[in-house]
């Protein structure tokens, strides 16, 4: 994971480079790095999970770990969820204060569809780390190397249709699959279930955001 991950991070700033140009790799890295810096509000929260996850899963407390894992998707719904959709609806304003007029036009369809992928990230958390901590760390290995696989090309397409915007969509699209892969690892593997979900209210704060 730690091979490939920071060349899943660059992939897509590559790939402009070489079909867009100089210029478009600053519009889009903007915007990318504004998100990037979010993730310390879900990132310290997920701290927390894998020492829980790994003495829950250790006591074989299966029914403590589901609802540790429901509620978890949950608080990063409910405390994070409401920052993304006020910095989408407020993205235009946001670039133009910040960083000009130039960065506005350019860039704020970028931030807005990064902003909908981090939330999809922030929650992919909760499964990774659930996943590490009950010795699973090989699969999210393997996850990182098939995305690597299916992402250039993705990358590639989109950015050759849709410039930076493409790109944005092409992260976005990675980050849903790896958060798909790694719910679905946890059921199998980890014998999670959904349920769960429902009833910690996870399907209710989806509905609010």
């Amino acid at each position: 994971s730690n091979v490939v991950a920071p060349i899943l991070v660059y992939l897509d700033r590559f790939v402009i480079g070489m079909l867009l140009t100089v210029e478009a790799i600053s519009y889009y890295t903007a915007p990318y790095e504004v998100v990037m810096r979010l993730g310390i509000i879900p990132g310290s929260f997920v701290m927390t999970l894998f020492p829980a996850f790994s003495a829950l899963g250790g006591g074989n407390e299966q029914e403590r770990t589901r609802i540790l894992f429901g509620k978890s998707v949950k608080y990063i719904l409910v405390s994070f969820g409401p920052i993304l959709v006020f910095l989408i609806f407020f993205a235009k304003n946001i670039m133009r204060i910040w960083l000009g007029e130039s960065f506005a036009q350019n860039s704020t369809l970028v931030f807005q569809i990064l902003l909908v992928g981090f939330l999809v990230n922030s929650l992919a958390n909760v499964p990774f780390s659930f996943l590490q901590g009950i010795g699973r760390a090989d699969i999210t290995a393997k996850f990182h190397l098939l995305e690597l696989l299916f992402y250039l090309p993705l990358a590639w397409i989109l950015i050759s249709r849709w410039g930076i915007a493409g790109a944005a969509a092409a992260w976005t699209l990675r980050v849903s699959a790896d958060m798909l892969l790694l719910f679905l690892a946890s059921s199998k593997v980890g014998r999670m279930s959904f349920s769960k979900l429902t009833e910690n209210g996870v399907v209710r704060a989806c509905v609010v955001l």
